[in-house]
């Protein structure tokens, strides 16, 4: 498969009254047509962030490097103008963010919203546009659009609502979808459901997605392929099925065991991971996850290069063969 998006040397920095902060350490990765890749870790690593440099969606402090670029579709998004960008928001790349309270505006009804967005990108008839609308909520498993697009965003449940996200981000048939983080705050059954119809709709439209999560049980279901990411770095990446098979480094292993399976023993005691994620990446010249990794040596108090173990396994670990019979 031909690629779609391929990121190289992704450094986002973030200027401050303290100095410059880098969040991204050379993060590079790609994506192919109707590809579902998977970026896992705990908040703080970087996921977000990532994609929003993607969208052009770095707040004012924020830049990426020079030497960064992402080419979309023959097209390098760093490189873009603001308008040229607002060409591609919505039309060919989309995203679904976490928090559909804040993302929708609560002054507007969801009507003028969803038809707003079909209008700018997709067909100017507002009477077309509205049919469209209504066509996409029910795609996006919402019973009643037609009242539905008379409501406020505070009228609807928290799942409505990302349902009206969803269907908003497809109306205009884009080839990415960003997902980041899209069943935050909504119970385990509407989670369920919001991913069931993520995946239909992905699967009838053959988009590609990449989906940004911290819950690696959703990864298992949902992509094809899987990045980890600790402090801004990428610590592994592989297909699905080898990085639940054979993980090779301690994070990832230790992701999997804090991670419940239906298959558990009732007296399994799920494992935590002591500490938390560092604030300050650029000061850690060690492997950023010494401080927290139960295979850790004195070995390991050197700066960790991401190399090729196996076929498409890549991982940044000297201990990857320990980690792998450990």
């Amino acid at each position: 498969m031909e690629k779609l998006l391929e990121v190289k040397d992704l450094r986002i920095r973030f200027r401050s009254d303290f100095g410059v902060k880098e969040v991204t350490d050379g993060i590079s990765f790609s994506l192919a047509e109707n590809e579902a890749l998977g970026l896992v870790g705990e908040s703080g690593c970087g996921k977000s962030v990532t994609a929003m440099s993607l969208m052009g969606l770095l707040s004012k402090n924020g830049s990426v490097g020079e030497n960064s670029s992402a080419i979309f579709d023959g097209k390098d998004l760093f490189q873009l103008s603001e308008a040229e960008l607002d060409e591609l928001r919505g039309s060919s790349i989309c995203m679904i963010y976490q928090d559909s309270l804040s993302s929708l505006n609560p002054v507007l009804t969801i009507g003028s919203q969803m038809i707003e967005a079909i209008c700018r990108h997709r067909e100017p008839d507002k009477e077309q546009a509205k049919e469209l609308a209504i066509t996409y909520m029910k795609q996006a498993g919402l019973s009643d659009p037609e009242k539905l697009l008379k409501k406020y965003p505070h009228q609807l449940s928290g799942g409505m609502r990302q349902r009206v996200m969803i269907a908003m981000a497809l109306s205009c048939s884009p080839k990415l979808l960003l997902a980041d983080e899209p069943t935050t705050a909504l119970d385990v059954t509407i989670q369920a459901q919001i991913m069931d119809t993520i995946r239909e709709i992905r699967r009838n439209r053959e988009m590609a997605m990449i989906l940004i999560t911290h819950d690696i049980g959703l990864i298992a279901e949902m992509v094809d392929r899987v990045i980890v990411m600790y402090a801004g770095q990428i610590v592994e990446e592989t297909d699905v099925y080898e990085l639940f098979a054979n993980p090779l480094h301690p994070y990832t292993k230790a992701l999997l065991a804090a991670t419940p399976g239906i298959y558990d023993d009732p007296e399994h005691r799920l494992a935590s991971i002591p500490g938390a994620v560092p604030e300050n990446y650029t000061d850690i010249h060690t492997c950023r996850f010494y401080e927290r990794c139960s295979f850790a040596c004195e070995a390991c108090k050197v700066h960790q290069e991401l190399r090729e173990v196996r076929p498409s396994h890549v991982v940044r670990c000297m201990r990857s063969q320990e980690v792998a019979h450990g």
